[in-house]
């Protein structure tokens, strides 16, 4: 009996550990069980190597001790990120046609209270496998225990509806700089992810499978990227074809490319 306890006990220590290397490992390979061996934890800890940022350029200015660049990312994202003043422009009542408008049917059933089996399904729909938040919470967890964590989840979804929540404690994730291009030293070489918890992941979810049935109707017809039943290569296509025309016909034109970051 005392061998198999232990051989109980030594699995049961495997199994953490190898939980634990998922998180690390984030590879689709090692979450779908590959043995949990050193090279596989070789890989984890190179990727964060690969992360890690040794030093950034300010200007003309060198930065490499951790709190330096530390103070140059926040600042920057501070600025970046800050709500400007409003000036005096603002758009017409009446911009949108009427066809274009959310109706008052769909109106009501986008605000209306979230049932349980619209939120199972905004659970059951999201990858189990996808980083979890600040919290630790992986979306494993929601769908393992949703039938014992089923009526804290739906407080939230009716406190977020009535207004209640405190969504400042809610909605905060960890941002992390991945870099654009090998070798990344300026701030502008990086583009910022956010991970949040997953519980907001689950409110946002829920929204927009309310919101998918109009949102062909209420998006412009040229939006031809994220938009159900629409694919982002017709732009490229449309671009194709304009920029055929011109050629060909010899006339002369502008096109304009508008990057937004």
């Amino acid at each position: 009996m005392l061998r198999h306890d232990l051989e109980d006990q030594l699995t049961v220590i495997y199994t953490d550990e190898e939980a634990y290397w998922r998180l690390r490992g984030t590879q689709n390979w090692v979450l779908k069980g590959d043995a949990n061996t050193a090279y596989f934890q070789a890989i984890a800890n190179g990727r964060r190597r690969r992360n890690s940022i040794p030093l950034l350029w300010d200007g003309a200015t060198l930065l490499q001790r951790p709190e330096e660049i530390q103070a140059h990312v926040d600042g920057f994202y501070r600025d970046l990120f800050s709500a400007s003043p409003r000036g005096g422009l603002a758009l017409a009542q009446d911009i949108w046609p009427a066809h274009c408008c959310v109706m008052p049917m769909d109106n009501a059933a986008l605000t209306a209270p979230f049932f349980e089996a619209e939120v199972w399904a905004a659970i059951k729909g999201m990858n189990p496998s996808s980083a979890p938040g600040p919290d630790g919470l992986p979306v494993k967890f929601f769908q393992t225990f949703w039938e014992v964590i089923k009526p804290e989840v739906m407080a939230l979804f009716d406190e977020f509806f009535v207004g209640s929540i405190d969504l400042a404690r809610l909605n905060y994730g960890v941002i992390t700089l991945i870099p654009k291009v090998a070798g990344a030293s300026d701030i502008r070489q990086f583009r910022p992810i956010t991970v949040i918890n997953v519980i907001f992941r689950i409110l946002a979810e829920g929204y927009a499978i309310r919101a998918a049935p109009i949102t062909d109707q209420i998006t412009h017809p040229d939006q031809s990227a994220f938009i159900q039943g629409r694919y982002i290569l017709d732009g490229v296509l449309v671009f194709h074809e304009a920029l055929h025309e011109v050629h060909s016909k010899h006339l002369k034109a502008v096109f304009l490319k508008l990057d937004f970051h």
